[in-house]
């Protein structure tokens, strides 16, 4: 699906794998997707291309943080911040889960470490996609996500045109809010734009 250039680790593969939600098991962008709700694959890029490591035996743990602020006068003060981790499996693989790996698996799984929640908010991985963006009416598909398929392209444009997106949108071009995407935890209160 794409290749993350990680600056500490190499390349990264986003590969399609699978997600079977009625035994709960899968890998790669489909799992990331469908049981996370992780629905951009440039979002998946990104976060992969974190400096923000830990080691953990063959994988590593890739953490970015996606956040909404509310913006008043001219600050913008911080009112949700959901962690993001990336897990790289560095093995390879014939077989996961009866599932055909055939080479390295590159990006195990991606999902919001929210306690307990299984699914990020919507707003999560448009915030990754679009940080710091005041008029989001400009901004274009990315083009990692051009490897859809098309019932994939039209779930994310769904999601795109969803009230949530919808209003965050709103908000973000009246100057209300803004969201931001960083791979450290994010400040409290910010500039407004």
């Amino acid at each position: 699906m794409s290749t993350a250039s990680n600056p500490t680790l190499g390349s990264i593969q986003i590969r399609r794998g699978f997600y079977d939600a009625d035994i709960n098991q899968g890998w790669g962008m489909d799992k990331a997707w469908n049981k996370h709700n992780i629905w951009s694959v440039e979002a998946m890029r990104r976060v992969m291309l974190s400096p923000n490591i830990t080691t953990q035996g063959l994988q590593y743990l890739l953490k970015a943080y996606a956040g909404k602020y509310r913006c008043s006068g001219s600050t913008c003060t911080l009112t949700d911040q959901r962690e993001v981790r990336g897990v790289y499996d560095t093995q390879t693989y014939t077989n996961y889960y009866g599932w055909p790996v055939g080479g390295k698996m590159g990006q195990l799984t991606m999902y919001c470490y929210q306690g307990g929640e299984l699914r990020c908010p919507n707003w999560v991985a448009y915030s990754i996609t679009n940080p710091g963006v005041n008029n989001p009416y400009r901004s274009s598909t990315p083009s990692a996500d051009a490897s859809l398929s098309a019932e994939e392209s039209a779930e994310q444009a769904e999601i795109l045109s969803s009230e949530e997106i919808v209003e965050l949108e709103g908000s973000i071009e009246a100057g209300d809010e803004q969201v931001t995407f960083s791979y450290e935890p994010l400040p409290e209160v910010i500039e407004a734009p």
